[in-house]
């Protein structure tokens, strides 16, 4: 009987080399088939994140020029640009689920604009790798980034029914504008701590990978080490997948949104990304690599110097610089650099990745800007308050004075007419001192802009020194603006008297006006007033704050700062746009865009004479806190033939309406008082059932009568400072409708 087959010891050791052997490539094509993987889906995520944060801004950008143009196609576009991350966050929220839908998913994914190759990939990286801690931890940046997209939506919303609403509200507007700026930095930074995880999770995954396959080597070479014939052309398999893996990473690099340039340590280029050369403005890398960086695209060499001698000790991250693209223009850089060895010939290699953040650093410089300008009008609105009520009294105490004087008293006669006039200069004052801030309501109308221009340019000539010469020039075929012509005057004044200061020794003033120019075949619906001067000029960095308020470059006690605010806050009431263009020694030109209007008669400057108001009838409640001009507002009133009956505060009037109810004809009450204000007086009226008719009286301004306290609409409005003419004729129309009855 034959013993079984036995296989001898060498046949054993050569089967058991041949299935580790087998092992070993079954490892290396699992583990490339698995990094290809992964580095496709984490390519196809990071390019995802960048159709993502494009589509992200230019919803914020034409959410923006919606704000401006009321155009609703602007507003579609922002809406269709928000379906981006509508359908990555669909996506998303289906992949958490235990079975999730593919269709879904692949419908979510494609909303979102990724390709449709890289959907699959990027479904299973999600469920692979979602609880991995650097992809995690990027899963989360963007799901709260999607609460900041629901937010912006919301604005957008508000924003639309703001503009869509019979009396839109400007100053609600801007603000919402100001809470848009807000959410895309908000969302900017978002964006940045998702690139960052992602890099650190890619690098995660590189050093994993790395570890895995140096094992997996480490095992071929024991394996060469037993004599294995066929060991070589597994190594080559090896090589090749390294060389896959470099190619897709160097596809990764070419596609990547962000800058990536390496360089050596005296600044010659050795390769750039296709993002950093459209970063510089160039056309292309080989462009690029005949720069020198400290020379050619460094704005500050000095600054260079400093991060190349910080990252030969340690890395650089998130350091801001000045760029210089093609032509000279300047771009604000974010660095992250460090050191990665050295090239072929020996020379050290500094590897950076360059984001662009110069449009981030605009929009905050615009939001600081925004934040600053509503404060100061905030603090304005407040004082003009109480100064109008001084006012008030100084101007109702002169009326009764003079009436009380004798016919001789010629000289204390005028002398309360100066006191008058002096005490309606202090009301304009605090008008213009509102008017930058856009508090000041103006009373608009239908004009011809060249006559306006013209007579504003007659009395220019008589103010301005012979030695500066003022050229008018007007478009026979003038358009019509509304406008209130004391606010244009007070611009020209303003543009007058910067020109002045900036031609000591004289020069020239020219005024251009006419319709608007076209702009790119498209010619708009605005007219254009062009004021400009042979002057001084202004470096880059004075015309930057040139309408910043309190910014002056004039000595101490020459000036105050806010002529040029006023004329922003001017313009910008008018609905229009302006602009200024300057250089040291070419002078300075400031060019306004004011919105036209057509099929309306436009008005004349000729004056109207006042109607000499008669004495009047009938009993009036009379509720104001001021003391002083409690009682020069009684006297006034009873001097003309009114009964009055006065009362410090809500709570006075109140009694009183319900005692005199029957006989009272007219109410006349302050908004802002102790205890009950004129709000809460006008609700409990209400309540009882009142018709009597009742004229408002504030220190605060037209456009917000009520200092923040929410008013009925359509109330008669008389603005402090008031004389006793203002008053008696406010009291007169207010009250003539109920006594017709």
């Amino acid at each position: 009987m034959s013993s079984p087959y036995r296989p001898s010891s060498i046949q054993r050791q050569t089967l058991l080399s041949v299935v580790l052997l087998l092992g070993i490539v079954a490892s290396l094509v699992v583990i490339s088939a698995v990094g290809f993987e992964t580095l496709s889906s984490a390519r196809a995520y990071v390019g995802g994140e960048g159709l993502w944060s494009k589509a992200q801004k230019d919803a914020v950008y034409y959410l923006l020029r919606y704000s401006e143009s009321h155009d609703a196609a602007e507003y579609s576009a922002f809406e269709r640009d928000l379906l981006v991350q509508a359908g990555d966050r669909a996506a998303r929220q289906e992949l958490d689920k235990p079975s999730p839908d593919a269709e879904i998913v692949r419908q979510g994914f494609l909303q979102g604009r990724n390709h449709s190759e890289d959907v699959a990939g990027m479904a299973r990286f999600y469920r692979r790798f979602g609880r991995v801690r650097y992809v995690a931890q990027a899963i989360g940046i963007w799901t709260e980034a999607d609460t900041v997209i629901t937010e912006l939506n919301g604005l957008g919303a508000e924003l639309r029914h703001e503009i869509e609403s019979p009396r839109p509200d400007d100053g609600r507007i801007n603000q919402i504008r100001i809470e848009v700026y807000a959410v895309n930095l908000r969302l900017t930074r978002l964006e940045d701590s998702f690139s960052r995880a992602m890099g650190m999770g890619a690098r995660w995954a590189e050093q994993v990978l790395l570890i895995l396959t140096a094992s997996v080597a480490g095992l071929l070479l024991v394996v060469a080490m037993l004599g294995l014939r066929y060991q070589a052309g597994r190594l080559q398999a090896a090589e090749d997948s390294r060389r896959a893996s470099e190619e897709q990473l160097g596809a990764l690099v070419q596609r990547a949104q962000f800058g990536i340039i390496r360089s050596a340590i005296d600044g010659a280029v050795f390769s750039a990304n296709p993002a950093l050369v459209r970063m510089l403005g160039y056309d292309s890398e080989a462009e690029v690599l005949a720069l020198d960086l400290g020379r050619d695209v460094y704005a500050n060499p000095a600054d260079r110097r400093r991060l190349v001698d910080q990252v030969a000790n340690d890395s650089v991250t998130g350091a801001e610089v000045e760029w210089k693209g093609k032509g000279g223009g300047s771009v604000r850089v974010r660095l992250h650099g460090r050191l990665v060895g050295a090239t072929g010939s020996g020379t050290p290699t500094l590897e950076a990745f360059v984001e662009d953040v110069t449009q981030q650093r605009v929009v905050e410089a615009q939001l600081r800007q925004a934040q600053k300008m509503e404060a100061v009008g905030q603090l304005t609105g407040g004082l003009a308050h109480d100064f109008n009520n001084l006012l008030s009294v100084i101007l109702s105490t002169a009326n009764l004075i003079a009436d009380e004087l004798p016919p001789g008293a010629a000289q204390a006669k005028a002398d309360l007419s100066a006191l008058q006039q002096a005490a309606r200069r202090g009301g304009a004052m605090i008008r213009k001192l509102l008017a930058f801030s856009r508090a000041e309501q103006l009373q608009f109308r239908p004009y011809l802009l060249s006559p306006l221009v013209e007579a504003n340019a007659m009395v220019l000539r008589r103010l301005l020194p012979a030695s500066i010469e003022i050229v008018v020039s007007s478009d026979p075929d003038t358009p019509t603006i509304r406008t209130d012509p004391s606010a244009l005057e007070q611009i020209l004044l303003n543009l007058a008297t910067n020109a002045r200061d900036a031609m000591p020794g004289g020069g020239t003033l020219r005024i251009v006006t006419g319709a608007a120019p076209a702009v790119d075949g498209v010619r708009l619906h605005g007219a254009i007033i062009t004021v400009s001067d042979t002057g001084t000029g202004m470096t880059e960095a004075v015309r930057q704050r040139y309408f910043e308020p309190f910014f002056t470059t004039k000595p101490m006690g020459q000036g105050t700062g806010l002529g040029t605010a006023m004329i922003y806050g001017l313009v910008k009431q008018h609905g229009g746009q302006v602009e200024v263009e300057s250089a040291p020694g070419k002078g300075t030109t400031v060019t306004i865009l004011l919105p036209i209007v057509d099929g309306l008669v436009a008005n004349t400057l000729e004056d109207e004479s006042r109607e000499v108001l008669p004495a009047g009838e009938g009993t009036i409640l009379l509720a104001e806190d001021e003391p002083q001009l409690r009682n020069s507002a009684r006297r006034i009133l009873e001097r003309f033939g009114y009964q009055v009956l006065p009362a410090a505060d809500g709570n006075e009037a109140l009694a009183l309406y319900v005692r005199w109810k029957d006989q009272i004809d007219l109410i006349i009450t302050d908004v802002v008082m102790p205890g009950m204000g004129g709000a809460a007086l006008l609700a409990e009226l209400e309540r009882l059932g009142s018709r009597v008719p009742v004229l408002i009286t504030s220190g605060y301004t037209a456009s917000d009568p009520d200092g923040g306290v929410q008013l009925p609409d359509g109330l008669p409005f008389l603005p402090k400072p008031w004389d006793a003419a203002e008053l008696l004729a406010s009291v007169r129309e207010t009250i003539r409708p109920s006594q017709d009855i």
